[in-house]
């Protein structure tokens, strides 16, 4: 009798063994699959970011530091309102991929999405102004040059900070 308790005793023990060993391999698997949907879902918010401004800086300063091509058009040809459309709708695009950086966080990426968006305002700020009768002075290709290496900037700032994020 004394050796079927012992077996009975022996077998519960080990079961509880088991059945604990499944619930935390279950938890950590749980754990686990949590925080890469949660990457997976950061990713996709700073990339969404990170595509917007890139189609924007691209926009705005289509012809690179060295000026137009030979044979390209001439600043008063590029700077038109058409183009300030352009710009001002890849803003509203780079606006619309920055809540879910704010609510997917965390604060410091937060923090450098919205310097991308000062950056970025003050770029269709220039692009507007460009294009106005009373702009004088300055080229529009120097203005927006450099309202658009800001940005480059700022993107940069952004990118390193969310791939800390990424990359723990």
């Amino acid at each position: 009798m004394n050796q079927g308790i012992w077996t009975i005793i022996g077998v519960l023990v080990g079961s509880g063994g088991a059945v604990t060993s499944a619930f935390i391999t279950s938890r950590g698997a749980r754990r686990h699959q949590l925080l890469t949907q949660q990457r997976d879902k950061r990713r996709e918010a700073y990339a969404a970011l990170l595509r917007a401004a890139h189609t924007l800086s691209t926009n705005a300063y289509p012809h690179a530091a060295n000026g137009y091509p030979l044979g390209g058009p001439t600043e008063s040809e590029q700077y038109t309102p058409v183009w300030v459309d352009e710009v001002t709708n890849d803003y509203r695009e780079l606006c619309a991929a920055f809540p879910l950086i704010a609510l997917e966080g965390p604060e410091e990426v937060s923090e450098a999405a919205q310097k991308v968006l000062g950056a970025a305002f003050n770029v269709v700020q220039s692009a507007d102004s460009v294009v106005q009768p009373d702009f004088a002075g300055t080229p529009a290709s120097a203005v927006m040059s450099a309202r658009t290496l800001k940005l480059s900037d700022a993107v940069d700032s952004f990118l390193a900070v969310s791939r800390k994020t990424l990359n723990p």
